[in-house]
């Protein structure tokens, strides 16, 4: 695409104004030139507030000497700031710092991006002095929180971070369903606090959750073997768990990193006790981990490879791809799946294989999905005005749903559309959802504006048949292990052949993925399948096209 740099400009500015996180542009000598909604919205000031001003309130005036050796060499900086509000809150945030330079090596101007929610500090000070009961933070109170403890600590202090994820929780939902799934994630908190507490050591641990069924333990004045025979305790703990009535359990793996052998900084004990789960997961599970040197190179990766997604999502190179769905009753193409790619500044694509592992892990699977529902509703507009009657599908993690963000930015969104029915919400089966009564009543306003939904991975877990009852589902994706290779396996043949009756029954539309040959068409066909969707029918693309010659040849073979 040949622009000219007014439109890439105009592109960076207008994504900067509406990122749904704080934004500042501050000059070398510290004075603001741009500060977004977002920021002036969280902090209560006004842009004449803020525009032309020192940002004494950022923290920035005197940076630490991290800081400013990052900014001196020209690298981006992360860490924890305070930041004080107009009416007089301070609180404690992640951010990361981009530093501008001239061809001389001299500073421009930096470019402050806030990455967590705010937390207040006197918290911190209430929990340093045990003013405060033992609290789970949540992800961005966590970081911010345990950033100052290390920060504050310098040289002196000694930690041990413990990286705790449960094992096989996916194998436990295709086994037993989504509503075992839940008792376990409600419970896991529970056994962490209470076995913590039996050994001991609430008044020395910070305790955060980092994602689903991922928990860190920050412990001050730990050695390596008490951070040994903690986790070795947490491991049996989890095999033995009672569980009432619950069928099944999961143990846990964890990876450990000590302060100050393996980093002074929240972010390099992050990385190190990452790469030591890694490994203890490796191992089978149930087991512990500590960090060994030889495996800090694939943690270095993981961690690159979130700045990359990070970066790009601020830079808007995430993208839709739109792989083709084939009606199978006419031959024809208007439905089209919307599919993640990670766009390189050098034009090289990543599939969400590649790179959705690392968002969720980080916490930016909702900005990922939002950037590709935000694009393809663009995309969808742009059809409309073209007067092209197509349809095309979006994929939601579970994660959404519990990102008010994510729902408010949604419902935004959608209004934007002349034709709601044209957008297709695709919910993953084999994801857990927790609230499923709070999901459904607020997918049913959504379709209510006239938006489809579509259950994908249908027949991957027991799950499949509550949601499609509680849902108000109009498309059934039919997992694509039944798929591939249909012709050769009477049993997935018998299973396709179900499920595509039962859509039939319950008016409900059945797209088959993962096609792979003209056989496979046919077969569905048979058995009164609507849709088809794999590389044998069309590659993800980055325009919602299709060769008008390939659908003659689908009708003609087919």
């Amino acid at each position: 695409m040949d622009k000219g740099d007014n439109f890439w400009v105009e592109c960076v500015k207008k994504a900067l104004t509406d990122s749904a996180r704080p934004v500042l542009i501050i000059s070398s000598d510290h004075k603001v030139l741009f500060a977004n909604k977002t920021f002036l919205e969280t902090y209560g000031f006004s842009k004449d507030e803020v525009l032309e001003k020192t940002c004494d309130f950022l923290g920035c005036k005197e940076p630490g000497e991290d800081l400013r050796k990052a900014i001196d060499s020209g690298k981006p900086w992360q860490g924890t700031l305070r930041c004080t509000s107009k009416q007089g809150m301070t609180y404690l945030v992640q951010h990361t710092i981009v530093p501008f330079c001239d061809s001389d090596g001299s500073l421009l101007l930096l470019m402050v991006l806030q990455e967590g929610e705010p937390f207040p500090a006197h918290l911190l000070t209430d929990l340093k002095a045990k003013k405060t009961s033992p609290i789970l933070f949540e992800r961005d109170a966590f970081m911010a929180v345990a950033s100052t403890m290390l920060e504050s600590a310098g040289y002196e202090g000694r930690f041990a971070l413990l990286l705790l994820d449960l094992d096989r929780l996916g194998k436990v939902s295709a086994a037993f369903g989504v509503g075992v799934v839940d008792g376990i994630l409600r419970r896991t908190p529970q056994v962490l606090l209470e076995r913590l507490d039996r050994l001991g050591l609430l008044g020395r641990a910070l305790i955060g959750k980092l994602g689903g069924d991922e928990y860190a333990v920050l412990l001050s004045d730990a050695t390596a073997r008490e951070s040994e025979a903690i986790a070795k305790d947490l491991c049996r703990t989890f095999e033995t768990d009672p569980h009432p009535g619950l069928p099944a359990w999961c143990t846990c793996s964890i990876g450990i990193s000590l302060a100050p052998l393996h980093g002074r900084t929240l972010r390099d004990l992050l990385q190190a006790a990452d790469a030591s789960l890694a490994v203890a997961k490796e191992l089978g599970g149930n087991t512990f981990h500590v960090y060994e040197e030889r495996y800090a190179q694939e943690s270095r990766s993981r961690l690159a490879l979130k700045d990359e997604v990070a970066m790009a999502l601020q830079e808007g190179r995430v993208l839709p791809f739109f792989q083709p769905i084939l009606d199978l009753k006419t031959g024809n193409v208007r439905h089209f799946e919307a599919l993640a790619r990670l766009v390189a500044r050098d034009g090289a694509t990543k599939s969400a294989s590649e790179f959705m592992e690392v968002a969720e892990r980080f916490g930016l699977v909702s900005q990922v999905d939002f950037a590709i529902l935000e694009r393809t509703v663009e995309v969808l507009k742009s059809l409309a005005k073209q007067q092209k009657d197509v349809s095309i599908s979006v994929n939601i993690s579970a994660k959404d749903f519990f990102d008010p963000d994510f729902l408010k930015n949604l419902e935004k969104v959608v209004s934007q559309l002349e034709n709601p029915c044209n957008l297709i919400l695709e919910i993953t089966e084999t994801v857990g959802i927790k609230d499923l009564k709070m999901v459904s009543d607020f997918l049913s306003s959504v379709t209510r504006k006239g938006v489809m939904l579509a259950l994908d991975d249908f027949g991957s877990g027991f799950s499949s048949l509550r949601y499609l009852k509680e849902l108000p589902v109009k498309f059934l994706k039919i997992d694509g292990s039944f798929v591939k290779g249909l012709e050769k396996d009477e049993k997935n043949q018998e299973v396709v052949r179900m499920i595509g009756a039962l859509g039939n029954r319950l008016k409900i539309s059945t797209i088959a993925e993962f096609v792979d040959s003209i056989e496979t068409i046919r077969l569905l066909r048979r058995f009164k399948v609507d849709m088809a969707q794999g590389y044998f029918i069309g590659k993800p693309m980055p325009d919602p096209s299709f060769d008008a010659e390939k659908v003659q040849w689908f009708r003609k073979r087919g």
